[in-house]
């Protein structure tokens, strides 16, 4: 397979279907089937791991809910939910999702939801292959100061405005949580709660509550702790016989 392929995992309780969609992904040229899985669970640390660009997710399994697996992931691969039950369209949109196939499905209805999320990740690399100036400016205290990218700490929001915190220096600006986030690579900085965005090159420590960065504490929500540990951490935990 080539660098170019969608790699893509397959996650459905249900072996036949498991089988039939996994057929489908090792016979279309654009996709790169690298794993099956009866359960989100058993598929979550290889997702986590940043090595998965689509997945054909059930719904309704006994061990977790599709819709509940996909909220929760950070920074999820592109998702095409693939259920027998009509009723659950409108909520797969609202998470996001590349595409919805109703069990069964034609094969020119998997081929339009594979050129959909092949669309998708095309806008996608396309956006994270973008370059991040090492520098930017904000407005504060009517004079434009300019904030060194690698000096940052984190970003808190508070209110109406947002705190850039950086190695030096607590900076104030007006612009939103969001909007300054579109200004630093996501590759270095992790949002790990609603009103905060950590440098992860500064990180000194970590647990499921809360990071350390100098003498800051910041906190982790309660709903990412999982994912945030595994991405941040087990991926560069040196244990022994490592």
């Amino acid at each position: 397979m080539t660098s170019t392929t969608i790699k893509t995992i397959v996650i459905d309780d249900n072996v036949d279907w498991l089988e039939i969609i996994a057929a489908g992904v090792n016979a279309h040229p654009k996709l790169e089937l690298i794993g099956t899985f009866n359960s989100p669970v058993s598929a979550h640390s290889l997702i986590t791991e940043g090595k998965v660009d689509l997945i054909f997710l059930d719904i309704e399994m006994p061990e977790v809910n599709g819709f509940e697996f996909a909220k929760y992931l950070i920074n999820p691969p592109l998702i095409v939910f693939v259920t027998s039950h009509r009723n659950f369209a409108v909520e797969s949109y609202e998470i996001n999702a590349v595409d919805y196939l109703m069990k069964p499905y034609s094969i020119p209805r998997f081929m339009q939801a594979v050129e959909k999320a092949s669309l998708k990740l095309n806008e996608k690399r396309g956006a994270t292959s973008l370059k991040y100036d090492s520098f930017f400016f904000i407005r504060e205290n009517n004079q434009y100061v300019k904030i060194e990218t690698d000096n940052i700490l984190y970003l808190s929001s508070l209110q109406n405005y947002t705190q850039i915190v950086t190695s030096e220096q607590t900076h104030t600006t007006l612009m939103t949580l969001t909007e300054l986030e579109e200004h630093i690579p996501p590759s270095v900085f992790l949002r790990v709660h609603r009103s905060f965005i950590v440098n992860t090159l500064k990180i000194n420590s970590v647990n499921r509550t809360e990071i350390i960065i100098n003498d800051h504490v910041i906190p982790i929500a309660r709903n990412l702790a999982t994912d945030i540990i595994n991405s941040l951490v087990k991926s560069h935990l040196v244990t022994k016989g490592t």
